[in-house]
């Protein structure tokens, strides 16, 4: 690599002389106050920063229309050359559209330079080069090239005065390239190449070169492979030895002897070459080497099937030319029968019966398929190794053909011998059964069972083993006319391809008459409800389950039940079993009362005196109850005393009270409570005038408050006095401070 390393020491050099010229003769004008720049960044394809090619990549700004000349008077060229990150800026240019182009070094070194100059839009020529427009004081940011990376070879010639041509292969043929390779004495190298396979042809006088060709590299050369992007130099040393000048060796064009089929094995016959000639082999398949059969003898693999083989035999002995000689090409290599036996079929030849193919024995390995087939006809989609028969294939002959298929054998097929006629099959059935409660008004249900998928059904129900008109539905509600009968149902089925099947249920116990229960009684908390089973036949006898809000109450099973506060909130039903000897037992369930409510008994508060108010306390319900009152005196309704309080009058003097609170609430029995009676209603001592010259008749002693002086009935000023207080007696006028009147 010590070329290298000095190559690339001299165009260093050579670039900063340049650079500072090109600087100097930058026009001042171009730093004019309206004046604009560009910046951007230069990467390699993909991404890849230039590191290790800093300092050599410049930047530069031709005006569109102008020569395609970097180094010309219009152009312009960035300030620094390209650093380790890839930023450019290129400053004071004029207002216009310019075309950027990436340039290496100095344009006075090209062999090994590490990239291709390329023009901003990815592309080599100025015409396709996408413009940069710059504007008076602005910037034209993030202007990006990314450049293609170039490969190199550099080496040493030996001798020094051989001729070297470089070649790359190029469709398959290798391709002399024009471009001269720099050469500074033995010393070589070749720069800017793209990705692909090239070759150094070394020839000198005395020697004996060969010209390449698109069968091989060139003699005398190295194969050298170029990756970019990131390609690394590489020496390569050319050595042109004298071996092989000459006369051509003696030599035979070779045959190939043996099958050409798979399994088989061929042999080269070279045949009559210069004695002492070392002979080598290689094997091609349809032109093209067989990696690693380099023998006289090949082994036909299944990968070589249809493919033409040939052999290479190359001589070569001192003193002669290496001479070459290929054989004719053999057929296409064919591949070898499968070992194959006729199949069997086993199985009820039956619709709905599984048939079973016996495939007998074929070669090892072999992948076997299968196809059945009716009366000589595919079955679409009969592909497995077993095959239930429907109804399309009744009265046709089924066989089944086996194909097998192994890599490097011929593909075959075998055809089993049809069967006899497919004929009808046979239903799988069950005994059918009845659901649902046989009693008359009830509708019961048949249950068909498990039979063949597919099956359809049919029904007739009967009453003591009579047909039932009509009845010919799966369900069945038991009419008044089959009351005491015994029901049954028969089932046919039916299925193409298949045998019809009657089957019949067993016939149920006697249907008895019945009826919905129901309830008697108030749903509320110290109430007994009963149950009222209804009209049944004759005889039934009856057994009770209550339940609240469907779960079972424990030890519930008596015709009555009594109402406890363990029930507040439920909603109660009863479920009636009727019994009778010979007949269907019957459970029928009553519909549910409203919910239990919370009620309680209410009390009454207040003075309990003429004039005074009682209010009734309902107390504790279920929450959200709504109330009404009546008030009752001595037992008996007080007109229009409907509210939750009662002022009482002179009518209730001497009567005990009570009241009557009824709660409603969506979903709830409906409950009234009475309250306890009071004591009996008395007068009170002292109240007000009942009007402004009048006081109560049960309170006629009248007192002015202004004097404190009371007035008796008959008394001279009694009618003249406005009373401010009214007294029942003079007891109650005198404790209350009150002095009676002298006249």
């Amino acid at each position: 690599m010590g070329s290298s390393v000095r190559a690339r020491a001299l165009v260093a050099t050579l670039t900063a002389a340049l650079i500072a010229s090109m600087l100097a003769l930058v026009p001042t004008a171009a730093f004019a106050d309206e004046s604009g720049s560009i910046t951007g960044h230069v990467q390699l394809d993909g991404g890849g920063s230039l590191a290790g090619e800093t300092g050599s990549t410049w930047v530069f700004a031709i005006p569109v229309g102008a020569a395609d000349d970097p180094y010309g008077p219009e152009a312009h060229m960035s300030t620094e050359p390209i650093g380790a990150d890839g930023a450019f800026e290129i400053t004071g240019l004029p207002v216009g559209d310019y075309t950027i182009q990436t340039r290496w070094g100095c344009d006075c070194y090209p062999a090994l330079r590490p990239h291709f100059d390329e023009f901003y839009g990815d592309v080599t020529d100025v015409a396709s080069a996408t413009p940069v427009t710059v504007s008076a004081g602005a910037t034209s940011a993030s202007v990006d090239i990314f450049l293609e990376p170039a490969g190199s070879i550099t080496g040493i010639a030996q001798p020094a005065s051989a001729t070297l041509t470089l070649y790359r292969k190029i469709d398959g043929n290798w391709t002399p390239l024009p471009a001269a390779i720099e050469r500074p004495g033995a010393q070589y190298a070749v720069g800017g190449l793209h990705a692909g396979d090239y070759a150094v042809a070394a020839a000198a006088a005395g020697y004996c070169p060969q010209t390449p060709d698109a069968a091989a590299a060139p003699e005398r050369s190295a194969l050298i492979t170029v990756t970019a992007p990131g390609s690394a130099t590489r020496d390569v040393t050319l050595s042109p030895d004298t071996a092989g000048c000459g006369p051509d060796l003696g030599s035979a064009v070779p045959t190939i002897t043996g099958t050409a089929r798979f399994g088989d094995t061929l042999t080269a016959s070279p045949g009559a070459w210069t004695a002492g000639a070392v002979l080598a082999y290689v094997w091609s398949a349809d032109g093209v080497a067989i990696a690693g059969q380099t023998s006289s003898r090949l082994s036909l693999t299944a990968g070589l099937v249809g493919k033409r083989i040939s052999v290479t035999v190359t001589g070569t002995l001192a003193g002669y030319r290496p001479v070459s000689r290929v054989s004719a090409s053999t057929a296409a290599v064919t591949t070898r029968p499968l070992t194959a036996a006729t199949p069997t079929v086993s199985g009820t030849v039956a619709v709905g019966s599984t048939l079973t193919a016996k495939p007998g024995t074929w070669t090892s390995g072999a992948a076997l398929s299968y196809e059945w087939l009716a009366d000589g006809k595919v079955i679409a989609g009969a592909t497995r190794s077993t095959f239930t028969i429907a109804a399309a294939q009744y009265a046709k002959r089924v066989a089944v053909r086996v194909t097998g298929r192994l890599t490097g054998y011929t593909t075959t097929s075998k055809a089993s011998a049809a069967t006899v006629a497919v004929r009808l099959g046979t239903l799988r059935t069950a005994a059918p059964t009845i659901a649902g409660t046989t009693a008359v008004g009830s509708r019961i249900t048949a249950r068909p069972g498990t039979w063949t998928a597919g099956t359809a059904f049919s029904y007739q129900w009967y009453a003591d083993g009579r047909a039932i008109s009509r009845a010919t539905a799966s369900t069945y509600a038991i009419a008044s006319t089959q009351l005491g009968k015994r029901i049954s149902v028969r089932v046919i089925g039916r299925k193409s391809g298949y045998l019809t099947v009657v089957r019949t249920s067993a016939a149920t116990a006697r249907a008895p008459k019945v009826a919905t229960p129901s309830i008697s009684g108030t749903a509320a908390v110290g109430s007994r409800l009963t149950a009222r089973p209804g009209t049944w036949t004759t005889g039934t006898v009856f057994s009770y389950q209550w339940y609240a809000n469907g779960t079972a109450i424990s030890r519930a099973t008596a015709s009555t039940l009594a109402v406890t506060s363990s029930r507040i909130g439920a909603a109660i039903t009863v479920k009636v079993t009727g019994r009778k000897s010979g007949y269907a037992s019957v459970a029928k369930t009553s519909k549910a009362t409203l919910r239990v409510p919370k009620a309680v008994t209410p009390t009454v508060s207040g003075s309990r005196y003429v004039t005074r108010v009682l209010t009734a306390k309902p107390g504790a319900w279920t929450a959200g109850t709504a109330f009404t009152y009546q008030w009752y005196a001595n037992g008996r309704a007080i007109s229009r005393a409907t509210k939750a309080t009662l002022k009482l009058g002179t009518a209730q003097a001497g009567k005990k009270i009570s009241v009557r609170v009824t709660g409603r609430k969506s979903g709830y029995t409906t409950v009234s409570r009475t309250s306890a009676a009071t004591g009996a209603i008395g007068y009170p001592s002292r109240t007000t005038p009942a009007s402004l010259w009048n006081c109560p008749s049960w309170a006629p002693i009248k007192g002015n408050a202004s004097s404190m002086i009371y007035h008796m009935p008959g008394q001279r000023f009694y009618n003249a006095t406005q009373p401010e207080d009214c007294f029942r007696t003079e007891t109650a006028a005198r404790a209350a401070g009150y002095r009676k009147a002298k006249v």
